[in-house]
């Protein structure tokens, strides 16, 4: 174990082991700095737009009342195209099973999503 090259590589090779959760861990740090300073804005609390469309069918689809928000097209296919892909709709409503459907568990799950 006194070889230099050897200690070299090993040395190498640890280091390149921790840049990748270094990174994420940073990457997690600036992103939940970022969610506190969101969380003083007041859209943040009550959403608009294509977030208030997602927060509103996913809280739907918990409480078991499928009715399509007002103002918001309905999403069947068969009417005409979804607005946004429906698969995130049904994460979040996965997510406010879990938690509860407030808009704090779509910025945590928007958290980790990216």
């Amino acid at each position: 174990m006194n070889d230099p090259e050897l200690v070299n590589q090993m040395t190498a090779k640890s280091w390149r082991m921790w840049v990748l959760p270094a990174i994420l861990l940073v990457g997690l740090i600036l992103r939940v700095m970022y969610l506190g300073e969101r969380s003083d804005f007041p859209d943040f609390h009550q959403p608009v737009g294509i977030a208030a469309y997602h927060h509103d069918w996913a809280a739907s689809m918990v409480s078991g009342d499928w009715t399509v928000p007002e103002g918001f097209p309905d999403p069947e296919i068969s009417g005409h195209p979804y607005v946004v892909p429906p698969g995130y709709p049904w994460l979040l409503a996965a997510a406010y099973q879990l938690a509860n459907p407030s808009p704090w568990t779509g910025r945590v799950v928007q958290l980790f999503l990216g």
